[in-house]
């Protein structure tokens, strides 16, 4: 039955501490070692009385109780029916049963404040009481892991120390009448290998002699009347010690043993306490111990074990010639330098025993003869004591010399032998060597396909020993000679392969016999440079590996190209730059050199020349770019030392170094209006880009007149032209639709003499044959994707693309046509060159440069690495020229200032409860879905969790529509605002990517009396809605739809802008805001986002930092982090 207590109020003192004062130290060290036996178990948990059993030296337990002492002042009494406590003084009973209290987790004692002590009698019906606990209470050995968290060895260490004190503090049974016995069963010691003890007692007759011995049974029930409490001690030790113990082992369940198998670790604490008893005696398997007339003189005519604390015994082996002169024979002793041993019939003055006097050898480091236990040392050799052991040894002919010393020298760990003369070798200890040996994958097996192989070995002259032979060395029967290996010096090796941290093969792996260590491909060159350098010789498919001295480089250019030659010094061998990029391309770290060695490649040298392997096309003995790919190359050879230049790229690579000296271009002939001086700088840099024959993206911060700059190039364009006589071709422009019109008003404005042709509707194709007597081609993405075929036929001046983050994808349709026109220049404009990941900036500068970023699968492997700063860096410093990026804090200080602020929605009681049940639902049903099916499986269900997540968030109508008319925080908190400032004159946009919840807050609007416009995706007349709104003073409110006028329109009309729901890009809510905030604005703007607390969007909040990060990076050199939507972030969006 378990221990059991029943959990109550905490106390704030416990009572072991208050009470320690009353109990001397042997009774608390004493009451200790009963308690962590797990001999104290809890009967009645009252709040006056608590009574326990606490099972002692005699069959039936003791009966303990605790009362009073609940009311304040009030000092419980203890009582305990064992005979220590009759004189009134406290017992270790006592102190045990306190301890279980105050290891109740809470404690079940009220605040005490002393203690008296009286004698009381225990009756049998109290006594052994054991039904009728309640449920609620708990075991006792469970309180006690929770309350003192005692591990198994703080247990063994305390009770030794227990046992220390009670031999010097116990006085021993006054009586003397009962006597405790400790067998050790010889037979089985030896075959178990571990000390198995049985414990015995026997008790003092009439006559003063002493009955037969009887096994002393360990229980619940406690031990026999009259065991000595040194015995006790001891027994306790002995039975919380054994072999296969453990701390949680429940004294009162558990099976009455009357047999103890020692634990190793305890052998050198108990087996001399043991000793030192007089009590501890060996017996054989067949010895009676329980005869009527016997059973004592086995003991008494035994000699008590004495503990040999001498040096340990060794093992060697003796060779001995027959009598006749034909044969050898091996055979074992024990010996030990010095006599230190006590003196016994069984060892001689010499110190040396034959192997088979001991009555057990255990390869735990014990020799056990009749009278003495001591330490042998010969773990290494057991093997060969258990063979010799007991039998007449070894028996080796004289013809058999050589054979026999070439099978002794291959085994491992010899024990320690002088051979006679015929048997006498010459040994040989020359110096070792490491060898490391690789195999490639491709000449093993696919399922490691992603490492290098190797085999160890430990090379002596010619002489080479795998890494996994024993044996001690080699026997040469041609010279009679004998290789012996030099252990230590082999550690020393196998220490330095130890450092490189080189994995072995696993256990369970069918290839763990098939080599020793496997690596990754990207540490070859580190492991062969260490291991070279300390003096090993490393092989691969049996050739030798070479490490590289130089590496050189030169560039030549031609007309519209430049070639990198270069090539590798191995020293004794040379190799060529193509093979060294044909490598890397193929994901390999060796070279084949013409000597037939292995070169291998620096890991360094993958990190700074893998890019060069991709971008460039390879040729018979160079790499050949194009001429756009010049400061790429320019930046990856940045940081080589030996490179050769020549004239032509030379030039081209300085005059490409002062580009970012960009000289202002003030306005051409013909423009109205005046640029600011950071637009003549723009309007400067795309003169220059013309000049050197590259496309470039215009990507200042929105709002800052990137029309304006492009329509002055433009104007230039045709101003030069008819100067200089030249043929005018059109440029096209491709816009959003949204922008179609306001391209159309800016142009007539700052540009009046550019003929602008509307290349959209169903009329295009009537208009699109006089283009040719326009300056500008004005059309959609839409149209281009439609009419691709037509308009690349036509020859344009410069192919401009506005907005050009509509050709982030690479794969759409609208990147794939853009590419396809044809015109002398190619610009792009955008605010947001990079939104999500690097990958988009590969599609724009496609279609700007063709080929500077190589294949898109090339730049899509480059943009992985993009984590690599010295990746960023590179690709920063190669595109920094054909991008110009300039943010309104660079270069407005005259722009009216903006305040962003976020307002906090708190969602109604109703709101709440709709939101919290629909957030619950996805998140049990993704978590499942996505560990069923992975993330990537999944994200349509997740993004549809999201959407009706943001849409709970914003209003209860956007997910049932007989909810439309109901109030909502969101809505509320809007009105309010909008109320107000239209009361005080100033206009606002409302923004919002639900159409669905613009409709919800116009019938609002309508109900008020509230004048607004209104424009989303299907909106027809754009520019009359914009004009209106921004000349008409009555009409206060513009909502629009934050996809369809989240771009290009100029709003700045109005001063106060709303959000009403956040998305996952900020660069589209920063977008939006700009159409207020931009060149034409003279007032303060002030920006609201509202988000309901405690929703995913203010999820989408934290998320968007990671977006706003990667706008800088790349475009500005900023190196900060580029993240994307994961399954963690999913959790977090649904926590």
């Amino acid at each position: 039955m378990a221990l059991l207590h029943r959990a109550a109020r905490p106390r704030d003192v416990s009572l072991t501490a208050q009470l320690r004062n009353a109990f001397s130290s042997t009774t608390v060290s004493r009451g200790e070692l009963c308690f962590r036996a797990g001999r104290v178990r809890i009967t009645r948990a009252e709040r006056r009385r608590i009574e326990s059993r606490v099972a002692g030296s005699r069959r039936r337990p003791y009966a303990v109780v605790v009362e009073g002492g609940a009311r304040p002042g009030e000092t419980p009494e203890t009582r305990c029916s064992c005979p220590n406590f009759k004189d009134g003084s406290p017992c270790k009973h006592i102190w045990a049963t306190l301890i279980c209290i105050d290891s109740a987790d809470p404690p079940v004692w009220p605040q005490p404040g002393g203690v008296n002590h009286a004698a009381v009698s225990v009756h049998g019906s109290t006594e052994d009481h054991h039904e009728g606990e309640p449920d609620s209470w708990v075991s006792a050995d469970d309180a006690t892991e929770r309350g003192s968290s005692h591990s198994t060895w703080r247990r063994q260490l305390q009770g030794i120390e227990t046992y220390n004190r009670s031999l010097s503090d116990a006085s021993p049974d006054a009586s003397g009448n009962t006597e405790t016995w400790y067998l050790l069963d010889v037979g089985e010691t030896a075959r178990s290998s571990a000390v198995s003890i049985d414990l015995c007692y026997r008790t003092r007759k009439k006559d003063g002699t002493f009955g037969k011995l009887k096994a002393l049974r360990i229980s619940g029930r406690g031990l026999p009347d009259g065991i000595d409490e040194r015995d006790v001690a001891l027994i306790e030790i002995l039975a919380g010690n054994q072999l296969g113990s453990s701390a949680d082992r429940d004294y009162y369940t558990q099976r009455a043993i009357s047999r103890v198998v020692l634990s190793p670790a305890m052998h050198d604490i108990l087996l001399p306490r043991l000793c030192a008893s007089g009590r501890f005696v060996c017996i054989d398997a067949d010895t009676d111990t329980d005869t009527e007339d016997g059973g004592g003189s086995i003991v008494d005519d035994a000699t008590p074990l004495i503990w040999d604390d001498g040096e340990p015994w060794m093992f060697r082996m003796k060779i001995d010639s027959d009598a006749a002169g034909q044969r050898w024979h091996f055979a074992g002793e024990l010996y030990r330098e010095a006599a230190t041993a006590p003196a016994t019939s069984e060892v001689s003055a010499e110190q040396t025993v034959r192997l088979a006097v001991p009555a057990a050898l255990l390869p735990t480091g014990l020799v056990i003869f009749r009278g003495a236990i001591a330490k042998i040392d010969a773990a290494d050799q057991f093997a060969w004591i258990v063979f010799l052991r007991g039998k007449t040894g070894i028996s080796i002919p004289y013809s058999d010399r050589n054979a026999f010393l070439s099978t002794l020298y291959s085994m491992g760990e010899l024990p320690r032998v002088t051979l006679p003369e015929p048997l006498a070798v010459k040994e040989t200890r020359p110096e070792a060597w490491g060898r490391l040996r690789i195999r490639s994958p491709e000449n093993h097996h696919g399922g490691f396909r992603n490492g290098l192989f190797a085999d160890v070995a430990f090379v002596y002259g010619s002489e080479a020993f795998p890494l996994r032979d024993a044996g001690v060395g080699r026997y040469d029967a041609a010279t009679g000679t004998a290789l012996v290996r030099d252990g230590q010096r082999e550690r020393e090796l196998a220490a330095q392969l130890a450092a490189l941290d080189l994995k072995p093969p696993a256990m369970s792996s069918y290839f763990r016999d098939e080599f020793d260590f496997y690596f990754p491909q990207e540490r070859l060159s580190e492991v062969v440079g260490t291991l070279s350098a300390a003096g090993w010789l490393v092989e691969t498919d049996g050739v030798q590996i070479r490490r590289p001295v130089a590496l050189s480089l030169a560039v030549r250019s031609g007309v519209d190209w430049f070639e990198l030659d270069g090539r590798i010094d191995f020293g004794a061998t040379t190799a060529t730059l193509p093979r060294l990029l044909d490598a890397l391309r193929g994901n390999k770290r060796l070279i084949r050199l013409e000597d037939g060695s292995q070169g291998v490649i620096p890991q360094e040298w993958v990190e700074r020349y893998g890019h060069i392997a991709r971008l460039g096309v390879a040729g018979e003995d160079h790499l050949r770019f194009s001429r756009s790919q010049a400061l790429l190359l320019d930046a990856l050879l940045a940081e080589q030392e030996n490179v050769t230049l020549d004239r032509g790229f030379t030039q081209f690579r300085r005059k490409l170094a002062s580009f970012d000296g960009i000289k202002p271009r003030s306005e051409p002939r013909g423009f109205q209006g005046t640029l600011r001086d950071y637009q003549k700088d723009g309007h400067g840099w795309l003169h220059s880009l013309r000049d050197l024959g590259f496309g470039g993206c215009l990507a200042d911060d929105m709002g800052l007149g990137k029309t304006v700059q492009v329509l002055a190039l433009l104007q230039s364009r045709r101003t030069r032209r008819l100067g200089e006589g030249e043929e005018l071709r059109p440029s096209i422009v491709v816009v959003p639709k949204s922008l179609v019109f306001n391209w159309i008003e800016e142009a007539q404005r700052f540009t009046p003499q550019l003929r602008t042709l509307d290349y959209t509707g169903i009329h295009r194709e009537q208009r699109r044959l006089d283009a040719g007597s326009y300056d500008i081609l004005l059309t959609t993405y839409g149209t281009l994707r439609r009419d691709v075929t037509r308009l690349r036929e036509m020859r344009f001046d410069y192919a401009i693309l506005d907005e050009a983050q509509a050709i982030k994808n690479a794969d759409s349709q609208a990147a794939k046509a853009s590419r396809l026109l044809n015109s002398d220049h190619r610009l792009a404009m955008t605010g947001t060159p990079v939104e999500n990941h690097l990958g988009e900036l590969w599609s724009l500068f496609e279609f700007l440069n063709p080929g500077l970023l190589g294949q898109s699968r090339v730049f899509d492997a480059l943009r992985k690495d993009s984590s690599d700063e010295k990746t960023r860096t590179m690709l920063a410093r190669a595109l920094r020229p054909f991008l110009l990026r300039r943010t309104k804090e660079e270069v407005l200080s005259e722009l009216p200032a903006k305040t962003e602020q976020t307002l906090h929605c708190v969602l109604s009681a109703r709101e709440r409860q709709a939101y919290d049940e629909l957030r619950e639902y996805y998140r049990a049903s993704l978590a499942e879905r996505i560990e069923r099916d992975g993330m990537n499986k999944s994200r349509i269900h997740v993004l549809e969790a999201l959407l009706r997540l943001r849409q709970a968030a914003c209003h209860p109508g956007l997910l049932d529509a007989d909810r439309r008319g109901e109030p909502s925080a969101k809505l509320e908190a809007l009105l309010a605002h909008v109320e107000e400032i239209v009361d005080e004159g100033h206009k606002a946009l409302v923004f919002s990517q639900f159409t669905s919840l613009l409709a919800i807050v116009r019938e609002e609007l309508d109900r008020r009396g509230t004048v607004y416009e209104y424009l989303d995706g299907k909106t027809r007349d754009r520019a009359e809605r914009v004009k209106r709104f921004q000349e008409d003073a009555d009409c206060p409110l513009f909502l629009v739809s934050l996809k369809a006028g989240g771009q290009g329109l100029n709003l700045t009309a109005a001063d106060y802008v709303y959000i009403l729901d956040p998305w996952w890009n900020p660069a589209v809510e920063a977008q939006a805001v700009d159409r207020a905030h931009r060149i034409g604005q003279s007032r303060h703007v002030f920006a609201y986002r509202l988000i309901a607390s405690d929703t995913v969007e203010e999820k989408i909040v934290e998320l968007q930092d990671s977006k706003r990060a990667l706008a800088d990076a790349i475009v500005s050199g900023n190196t900060g982090p580029i993240a994307s939507l994961t399954a963690q972030d999913i959790q977090l969006l649904l926590a």
